[in-house]
């Protein structure tokens, strides 16, 4: 009986949290313990940076795989996976 309810529970979890879109792609939210998405503050500024302290590392230290990540980069684009945001 509690496996029963266990699977009807964890059914209706994957169902309120996984849709699809018109294209055929899935969404999936993102769970969190307490309700809405934790507040990150104003972190944008000190992930930036650090990533172009990445970046320039990269750049100086491993140059091929520098242009490999950036193919990455590129292809996953294309393809539609992400989009730039400014």
């Amino acid at each position: 009986m509690l496996q029963k309810a266990l699977k009807s529970t964890s059914a209706k979890s994957t169902l309120e949290s996984h849709s699809r879109t018109l294209g055929e792609r899935y969404i999936v939210r993102l769970s969190f313990k307490n309700g809405s998405p934790i507040s990150i503050g104003e972190s944008r500024s000190i992930a930036v940076s650090s990533f172009h302290r990445l970046e320039q590392r990269l750049i100086r230290d491993r140059p091929i795989i520098t242009s490999e990540y950036r193919e990455f980069l590129a292809e996953y684009e294309t393809l539609g996976h992400m989009t730039k945001v400014h």
